[in-house]
């Protein structure tokens, strides 16, 4: 039986913390703790048709061959029926917005749909919400890892991650004031490789491996991530030709020690590493790995929002992973975005630049865990000359996506200000003395470039800042260098070269499509000589435009009068291809060749 919600699950959701919180229901039955909450959204899809049969009393068996429609007699065969039924109950009770009690209601109304009176199916059928979650746990599922954080004001420049409520800082000998959840990678991975259809579409950069594999340089036209030069830089990492040495951790700091310094140190006889960081002596087996087409590669992705209508003080954000070996049809979608912890925003002190570090922590720990370990799975489906069965997949970050604000706070680049580009030694230009800095000059610059940035000459600086903890002298650091610390991100590199000045990408969508083609089109629109006349023209056009297949499995642009509501693909297919079609005629020649250009 496959179960295709036990990824999901541990991706977006976990079960209700009530085991860990101790969460009760009220008189109106609300529920104080922790509620498993959108449970449905994220099995929806769990309950695969291909591996689930219905008999006539709608019972479910799995892998069931036979149209017989006895009561299954083994227990195993029960207890799957059982998992089968709550997973459907808990979506019905996510779409109802239900409370833990009346999720056991619900649980109560199933069993008595499911047994039907069979005192021998009844004993296997929990009996409240603390059983069910066992249940679920046998099948996979898990509570998130509760850490607490501190971020004491005594200690500026530092943070601590506890995993007791009872722990003190070791700054500041003061318990953890903010409570974090975190959803672990390795059951993620575990539950990812078990699932056929899931191996399915992480084989798909692999179909595609003549673009990245033996090869130099970009593959044109670039329609995925691995048609770029950097993935086939780590090409290594899934070449079943290539062998590398496996980093270690230093056995008294805990540091990383990368796979090179380990090749680096063999004298003939033994792997004696001294450590950078504190300078201890390791002695090291140096163990090597082999390219596997299995192994992961992740994007990674923070951003904050307000959950209510508004701004309130109550923001929250999301640190989430979504699966880089998909398709991006597959991988764009809600489904395949695996949360790994929520951030309480409003709890976390403002203009501390390692305030997200600690948030940060668990999950680049885990990462550096996956990489050099690796996870031990049962991988469900062939890949090439590499059957199914246990197998050890290994994982890395390769890249990591935001809005400029959430990148500037992961990478610990500086928001704007004089030196506001993360990529080159870009220069702003203030006013008149004014607090805001322009960059001028393009026509210059295109033709004589700025040098750009390079890690290992920008290292010494982001570690100085880093090191920094006299606030005032460190904002007056960072105002100088464009930078506000160095990344928790940079611990990645020592394993595979994670680059925190190229690996975390510029944001387009809040560039282009919602910035410059949104201020153009609107500003055209709005201008008090265009007649309605020319905008109803607009919209015929733009009904009449011609989409292709592929630009039609998204959103486009259908009418000008609803510009509101557009999306940032709506305003990116406007600006290519429809708006050399749509506008030519209904702006000033110069213009529509300006814009032609720039589109």
């Amino acid at each position: 039986m496959h179960y295709r919600n036990q990824r999901n699950c541990m991706g977006n959701h976990t079960i209700a913390q009530s085991s860990t919180s101790e969460g009760t229901s009220d008189d109106e039955g609300s529920f104080n703790g922790s509620p498993p909450n959108s449970i449905g959204s994220e099995i929806e899809d769990s309950l695969d048709d291909d591996h689930m049969e219905e008999d006539i009393d709608g019972r479910s068996r799995a892998g069931s061959s036979s149209s017989d429609s006895s009561t299954p007699t083994s227990q195993a065969g029960v207890k799957d029926d059982i998992v089968f039924s709550i997973l459907k109950g808990l979506m019905l009770a996510d779409e109802m917005k239900s409370s833990v009690k009346s999720i056991e209601s619900l649980l109560n109304y199933a069993k008595d749909l499911y047994c039907k009176g069979d005192k021998n199916l009844e004993q296997y059928w929990p009996s409240n919400w603390r059983e069910t979650e066992k249940l679920l746990k046998e099948v996979g599922y898990e509570d998130p890892k509760e850490y607490f954080i501190c971020l004491d004001e005594s200690h500026h420049a530092n943070y601590d991650v506890m995993e007791s409520k009872d722990s003190q800082c070791r700054f500041c000998g003061k318990p953890g004031t903010i409570q974090y959840y975190y959803i672990g990678l390795h059951q993620k991975v575990k539950l990812w490789c078990s699932d056929y259809s899931m191996c399915q579409k992480m084989a798909t950069f692999w179909d595609e491996k003549d673009h990245w594999l033996d090869h130099e340089g970009p593959w044109f036209p670039l329609k995925e991530v691995w048609d770029g030069s950097r993935f086939s830089e780590v090409s290594w990492f899934w070449d079943p030709d290539s062998e590398w040495f496996l980093p270690t951790r230093c056995c008294f700091c805990s540091s990383i020690i990368s796979g090179k310094q380990i090749e680096e140190s063999y004298d003939g006889n033994k792997y004696n590493v001294t450590c950078c960081d504190c300078g201890a002596v390791n002695t090291c087996g140096g163990e090597k790995a082999y390219g596997d087409p299995r192994n992961i590669a992740l994007i990674g992705h923070w951003d904050g929002w307000y959950p209510f209508r508004g701004k309130s003080s109550h923001t929250c954000g999301a640190i989430d992973v979504s699966v880089l070996n998909m398709s991006k049809k597959d991988r764009c979608t809600t489904s395949e975005v695996y949360v790994v912890g929520f951030v309480p925003c409003y709890k976390v002190p403002k203009k501390r630049p390692c305030a997200l570090d600690a948030f940060l922590e668990p999950l680049v720990r885990d990462l550096e865990d996956s990489f050099i370990e690796g996870t031990k799975v049962n991988y469900a489906r062939d890949i090439g000359e590499y059957k199914c069965g246990q197998t050890i997949v290994r994982c890395m970050l390769l890249l990591w996506t935001g809005d400029y604000p959430a990148q500037c706070e992961v990478g610990k680049f500086i928001n704007c200000g004089i030196f506001p580009c993360r990529r080159h030694h870009l220069r702003g230009t203030n006013i008149e003395c004014g607090s805001t800095y322009y960059i001028g000059d393009n026509r210059y610059h295109a033709r004589f470039p700025v040098a750009p940035r390079v890690l290992e000459d920008e290292v010494q600086k982001m570690s100085k800042i880093e090191d920094e903890d006299r606030p005032t002298v460190r904002s007056n650091l960072a105002k100088e260098s464009g930078y506000t610390g160095l990344s928790i991100l940079h611990r990645l590199h020592k394993l595979y070269g994670f680059n925190v000045i190229s690996d975390t990408v510029f944001d387009m969508m809040h560039n282009i499509p919602l910035n410059v083609v949104n201020k153009h089109i609107n500003r055209f629109l709005n201008d008090g000589e265009v007649t309605s006349a020319t905008k109803s023209m607009l919209d015929k056009r733009l009904a009449a435009m011609p989409w292709t297949s592929e630009l039609k499995s998204g959103r486009v642009p259908k009418s000008c009068t609803k510009i509101g509501k557009w999306k940032a693909e709506e305003y990116r297919k406007f600006a290519f291809p429809a708006s050399e079609c749509v506008l030519g005629g209904l702006v000033d020649d110069e213009y529509f060749k300006i814009w032609v250009l720039a589109a």
